[in-house]
């Protein structure tokens, strides 16, 4: 009985100390970093216990705050990232029954800034109730440095006419107002960058 149990404390001592699974084998690399994303691959793990991996990331180096679920593939893509500060990414293989592997070397990366589209410019006009010291009609939008904007107006949608331009030598908010004209009628207008 003595021998029994020995070698059932040693089978377990066995099971506790030697891991199930053992780590993924490389760093995962960077395939793809461009404007919010990131594509990350690794070689798998050599164990044939590994039911899949975790990605884990995070703004400090050895922080895991994000992990996600990668299942038993060797790469996997992030959407959603913010531009400017560094990630810090590693891959942790885990076994069926739940046992995770120490985490892979890591690799970092910071994602390039999205340069505002100086063609999507955005009209804004204030919605007021014309009266007697009613000046016109009032616009304002962004610019980008270096790009000329016009305002074009239209009443049926198919011929449209520039009422107004500008170059923006600075960027920053441009307003303008059309003065109001009677016999006009109703008037749509719009802001496009000419090239």
């Amino acid at each position: 009985m003595l021998r029994v149990r020995s070698i059932l404390c040693l089978v377990l001592l066995l099971l506790v100390s030697c891991p199930l699974i053992t780590p993924a084998q490389v760093s995962p690399t960077i395939t793809t970093n461009s404007p919010g994303m990131v594509r990350l691959g690794w070689k798998p793990s050599p164990s044939s216990n590994v039911a899949g991996y975790y990605l884990c990331w995070g703004f400090a180096s050895g922080q895991c705050t994000n992990r996600l679920d990668a299942g038993n593939v060797v790469k996997s893509s992030l959407i959603g990232l913010l531009a400017g500060p560094t990630y810090y990414f590693t891959v942790v293989a885990y076994s069926a029954f739940g046992d995770e592997a120490p985490p892979s070397n890591e690799v970092s990366t910071s994602l390039p800034a999205i340069a505002p589209d100086p063609t999507a410019a955005t009209l804004t006009m204030p919605m007021l109730s014309p009266g007697p010291s009613d000046p016109g009609v009032s616009f304002s939008f962004d610019t980008s440095a270096g790009f000329t904007y016009e305002i074009q107006a239209t009443s049926d949608f198919l011929v449209w006419t520039t009422i107004w331009t500008t170059n923006s030598l600075a960027g920053g908010v441009v307003s303008f107002t059309e003065p109001r004209q009677s016999g006009l009628g109703g008037r749509f207008y719009r802001v496009s960058t000419v090239n």
